[in-house]
Parts: C-alpha cells; structure tokens; sequence
C-alpha cells in the first residue's frame, strides 16, 4: 500500500506548495490595495461614540472619539453626527459638525467632514465614508459640534459615533 504523504524539501519546491494557498482570494482581503476597503484578517471593529448635553449658543461641546492605538491604523466606513431634541432644523447652519484629527503637530479638521450643517447617518446606519479615510497610530478622533442658533432646552444632546476598523501597520501599504 503506498502513501501518500510525501515530504516536500526546503527549497523551491516547497515555495511551489504553498503558491496555491498564499494567492487565495480569501488570504488576499485586507492586503495592499484592498486593506483601507476591506476589512483583513488581523482587523478589529472600531466603533467609538460619545454624547453631550447641547452646549449654550455661541460655545462649542468636543466628543472624544477615541485614539488610534499604537502600531494601528483606522479605515473609517461611516459616521454618525446627531442631535436629539426640539429647535434644530437640518442645514439651517444653526449646528455645526466637525470631525478633528489631534496629532503630534496640532490640530487637522478631516476634509469634507468639517461645518457639516445636517445630521448625518443614524444609529441604526451609519452615513457611508466614500472612499480612503484612514488614520495613524496614536491620532486621536473628536467631534467638534458648534451651537449656532439653537436655543438651549431640556433634554437636547448631541451624539457621534464612528464606524470602521483597526489593522495592524505592518500590513498597510505607504
């Protein structure tokens, strides 16, 4: 009876082996260029969120969304910015939302997420991030809502989630 076990050597013939299952699709998501899409193998939810209670007119209210954890990245896939309560009509200007990067050199508003006029997404769905918006190890995410014009009651607060996910540096592209 033979077997059918072999032994293959060191050496090219073993690289020849394991092309097979190196070049799979599956082993293929979440590395370069697909990695800020898609989540990879060694990728972990993100999902940061905080509220606040409606700052008075003129002042401003930041919601720490939380740090990049060291040696990560972040892909961000959606963005909640919300307001609960009566007085606020969409894209009146009256609140202003924006999404800030806290860096090693200072302050960054994230481009087209700044003096957002609207709620954007829901608790239930996100509003979709439409291309590449990562983050690097250590920034630190805050939703920055400014009280325009909406006069201050009980029980009105603002709300931002992010939806996305961590992946390890080593497998990002540049």
């Amino acid at each position: 009876m033979a077997n059918n076990n072999s032994v293959i050597r060191p050496g090219p013939a073993l690289i020849e082996a394991a092309q097979s299952t190196l070049a799979s699709k599956r082993r293929s998501l979440g590395v370069f260029p697909y990695q800020w899409r898609i989540p990879g193998p060694n990728s972990k939810n993100f999902l940061p969120s905080a509220s606040a209670v409606l700052p008075a007119i003129g002042s401003s209210v930041t919601l720490n969304l939380g740090t990049v954890p060291e040696g990560m990245r972040v892909t961000l896939l959606g963005v909640v910015f919300q307001f609960e309560g009566d007085g606020f009509l969409d894209g009146s200007g009256n609140l202003l939302y924006t999404l800030r990067v806290v860096e090693s050199g200072g302050n960054r508003n994230v481009e087209f997420l700044t003096s957002v006029s609207t709620r954007m997404g829901s608790t239930q769905q996100p509003y979709p991030i439409l291309g590449r918006l990562e983050f690097q190890s250590l920034n630190k995410l805050e939703l920055v809502v400014r009280n325009v014009g909406v006069v201050v009651g009980s029980d009105q607060f603002v709300f931002g989630k992010l939806s996305g996910f961590l992946y390890p540096n080593s497998e990002a592209s540049a």
